[in-house]
């Protein structure tokens, strides 16, 4: 009677006859009072895991959600759906509509807020007068890779969530290695979860890596990409700087692209993520600011210009292609200084020996560091959280140790791409899966498949220099 049920509510409410994968048995699985970490592939429906449950349980649903663009995007879905008691606190939101929402926030069947806002004592306070049935972490994976590096308040989340023991949780992740896993389980107090675990192989996925000999011949090679295919995609770039010139460079020669990264207005990232996901906008050029919760099932291509920071990173973001089971491709474009760059970029903001001495001997307050443009302001929050856990002696070797994992990361996404073995099979490999059958087309490495492959790539809109949509991007930008 209870699968009837789960059935009919799915029908009735989001318009599917049957449930993806393993959806039907994680809700079940909440439904039956149990904590849950549940590990879908991108475009597998893990938002409808805590929207369905929601419905059939009779408190509050607290999501909390990494991004303000995903946590936008996703009560704009729900409200579409029908399911318009959703709202989402975030810094988008004036004072006064903060404090109306949390006003009545026992109106409210689903309320999205990110780990600093829930960390603020007014949300706090009127948080644990509220009946809340099920605390649901979304992109779970953002505990162990960006709760050490800039966002402490993730690592926090330990602290909070004591206070609700008695409150179901859900952490819900495209993949997640060993490591990652063990971080949410200890971060959500989670004892004995149930786990469900699909495997990270996507099928539709071709793995194209292509060695250039500079920075000149990577613009070029995404231009032709571009060029011999109409059709969706994202190119993923290592600084904000370069996003702005290549989408500046491709968008005067007539493609519909636009940049997108943290240095654009918060109004404007919105704008430009929905663009796309109308399919009024045909590429994004980013950093890895964009595409966590994006729901366009069309994405094509996913190009790197870059090494990217771990398999992890790379995993997440071409996932991000074929979210609807269709043929796609993940291409990354390298030439040999690259990994170079990559170890900078990824250690430069990490916090050093002459900032641990600055921070412990500056007389003043620590806020007239960043004001003044001595420190930026993560590294103050990273140490702010970790001077109150670790002696002075310890938190040195602490940050080495980080910086040192930062590159043992590196390293083992470089040779991903350097070893003369399969793609497909080093990627699930590194998340404790086996590769069984070979299947083709697979990746640059075991066939050549990908010259053909990126003829099928064709959607019927053709670009169009001059829309309406796209006169309103240049006049943001």
């Amino acid at each position: 009677m209870e699968m009837d049920r789960l059935d009919q509510t799915l029908n009735a409410y989001f318009g599917y006859d049957s449930f993806k994968g393993s959806q039907k048995e994680i809700i079940t699985s909440i439904l039956a009072g149990e904590d849950v970490i549940a590990f879908l592939p991108t475009g597998m429906g893990k938002s409808l895991t805590y929207q369905l449950s929601g419905l059939l349980l009779p408190g509050l649903v607290l999501i909390i959600s990494p991004l303000l663009s995903l946590m936008e995007d996703q009560v704009d879905q729900m409200k579409k759906m029908g399911l318009k008691n959703s709202a989402s606190l975030n810094s988008l939101k004036s004072s006064v509509q903060k404090r109306e929402i949390l006003r009545q926030v026992n109106s409210y069947k689903y309320l999205f807020l990110s780990p600093e806002m829930l960390m603020q004592q007014d949300v706090r306070s009127i948080l644990r007068e509220s009946v809340i049935s099920l605390i649901v972490v979304d992109e779970a994976h953002c505990i162990s890779q960006w709760g050490s590096d800039f966002r402490p308040d993730y690592l926090r989340l330990e602290e909070w969530i004591g206070e609700y023991s008695n409150v179901q949780k859900l952490a819900l992740t495209a993949t997640a290695t060993r490591q990652v896993r063990q971080d949410i389980e200890k971060v959500l107090r989670l004892e004995k979860p149930s786990v469900f675990q699909s495997s990270v192989n996507r099928h539709n996925i071709y793995y194209q890596t292509e060695f250039l000999p500079n920075e000149t011949s990577k613009l070029e090679r995404i231009e032709e990409l571009m060029h011999q295919t109409s059709t969706s995609g994202i190119v993923y770039t290592l600084s904000r700087k370069k996003a702005d010139d290549y989408a500046e460079i491709l968008r005067q020669k007539g493609y519909s692209i636009v940049a997108y990264h943290a240095g654009l207005e918060k109004e404007d990232r919105l704008i430009i993520q929905q663009q796309f996901i109308n399919g009024e906008l045909d590429w994004i050029v980013a950093t890895s600011a964009f595409g966590m919760g994006v729901h366009k099932a069309d994405v094509r291509f996913v190009i790197h210009d870059y090494l990217p920071g771990s398999i992890h990173e790379y995993m997440q973001e071409s996932g991000r292609a074929g979210r609807d089971g269709v043929q796609s491709a993940s291409v990354i474009l390298l030439h040999e200084r690259d990994h170079e760059k990559t170890i900078f970029t990824k250690t430069n903001g990490m916090v050093n020996e002459s900032d641990l001495s600055l921070f412990t001997h500056y007389e003043g307050s620590l806020s007239e560091l960043v004001e003044n443009g001595l420190v930026e302001e993560t590294k103050l929050r990273i140490w702010s959280y970790w001077k109150e856990r670790l002696q002075y002696e310890e938190l040195e070797s602490h940050f080495n140790r980080l910086k040192a994992g930062k590159m043992k990361d590196i390293f083992a996404v470089q040779s991903l791409f350097y070893e003369d073995r399969c793609i497909r099979k080093q990627l699930v490999e590194y998340y404790g899966e086996d590769l069984t059958d070979q299947q083709t087309p697979c990746c640059s490495v075991c066939d050549a498949e990908f010259s053909s492959l990126i003829l099928s790539f064709t959607r019927e809109k053709p670009l169009i220099e001059n829309s309406d949509w796209l006169n309103r991007l240049r006049n943001l930008l």
